[in-house]
């Protein structure tokens, strides 16, 4: 069996405290512990900026590496 593939897109309200039970549920899901995860930043124009705070929600919610998938040239 192939393991699951997610897609999260943005505009979920967050309050800034404590962890994402989104991201959670779905870093749980894959049975692994911390795997490894690719972002794709299409609607922010591949910033960079905002890639750290997307990887740093990542890696709170128990994800290893994070992986930056730049699309914008």
């Amino acid at each position: 069996m192939k393991p699951p593939v997610y897609l999260l897109a943005g505009g979920r309200p967050r309050n800034g405290k404590g962890n994402d039970t989104l991201l959670q549920t779905v870093i749980n899901g894959f049975g692994t512990k911390n795997p490894s995860i690719g972002y794709t930043g299409t609607a922010n124009g591949d910033d960079r900026g905002f890639f750290k705070r997307i990887e740093a929600e990542f890696e709170k919610a128990g994800a290893g590496k994070v992986t930056h998938a730049v699309i914008d040239k």
